[in-house]
């Protein structure tokens, strides 16, 4: 039997934010080193068509609905999870370091004195708890506590396909537990938010109290997004988690997979 020598590769991965971006750049820079790879971005239409996915060697994705591994899972080929808020059954995973990532948002802030400091993210989601624990504990060692936004029991953070590829700019209905929070905080304080959309929101929240930024609310958050970064004033901080790398190491580790066999 004549050994295979191209293999097409199937990206669910969302185009919308930064993040998303940089990891699709991080798989492409793989595939243009190595010729025999040949990309396919699809999306959640793409699942049910039988024809279409067969015909792919392997897939990395984002898998942020629960529902969607089973149905790429069922192609028999192997997979790589980019997201990896759970561990997956069959499903390699190669994520960002998101205690790292609170760690060294921490640092930043340390090193430029500041001594109260509050976390935004998300409860219970794994990507925000991570970068929660690592800044609270890096903060905590410096000899500072580390307040924390807690997401109203009403409300369900929702980080699926449908808010994260179709973007909605709109709050996701805290924004009035957000407001007080921000008010009640002791100043000057330095909030590290989970990603650059909650930064966002967050500055949005600063003006509608009359909170100066940064001059009583210091603001960073995670992704280097130019964009959302960029539409506030003043403009984010943030910290890049290497999305491109996470990419990249994805491809590589689902190359290994192709040429194993598949097993995980």
């Amino acid at each position: 039997m004549d050994e295979k020598t191209d293999y097409r590769i199937a990206v669910l991965i969302e185009r919308s934010r930064a993040y998303g971006r940089r990891l699709c750049e991080g798989v492409a820079a793989y595939a243009l080193r190595h010729r025999d790879w040949h990309l396919t971005l699809i999306d959640g239409h793409d699942l049910g068509n039988s024809r279409k996915m067969r015909g792919f060697d392997g897939f990395i994705c984002r898998f942020l609905d629960t529902r969607v591994p089973r149905k790429v899972l069922r192609y028999g080929k192997p997979i790589v999870d980019v997201y990896h808020d759970r561990p997956l059954d069959g499903i390699a995973a190669v994520d960002s370091d998101h205690y790292d990532i609170g760690r060294t948002a921490a640092e930043h802030l340390l090193e430029r004195h500041f001594t109260r400091f509050a976390f935004c993210g998300h409860n219970g989601c794994g990507y925000s708890d991570g970068r929660f624990q690592g800044f609270a504990e890096t903060v905590k060692a410096a000899g500072f506590e580390c307040l924390r936004y807690k997401t109203p029991t009403n409300v369900r953070y929702r980080f699926d396909d449908d808010t994260v590829f179709s973007d909605p700019t709109q709050n996701e209905g805290d924004e009035e537990c957000l407001r007080r929070w921000v008010a009640s905080l002791p100043k000057p304080v330095a909030v590290f938010c989970s990603h650059d959309f909650r930064a966002y929101q967050l500055v949005q929240s600063c003006a509608q109290v009359g909170v100066a930024v940064p001059a009583e609310v210091a603001v960073i958050g995670v992704d280097d997004d130019a964009l959302l970064c960029s539409f506030t004033s003043p403009t984010i901080s943030s910290v890049d988690p290497d999305a491109f790398g996470v990419g990249y190491a994805a491809a590589e580790t689902l190359a290994d997979l192709i040429a194993s066999g598949g097993a995980v």
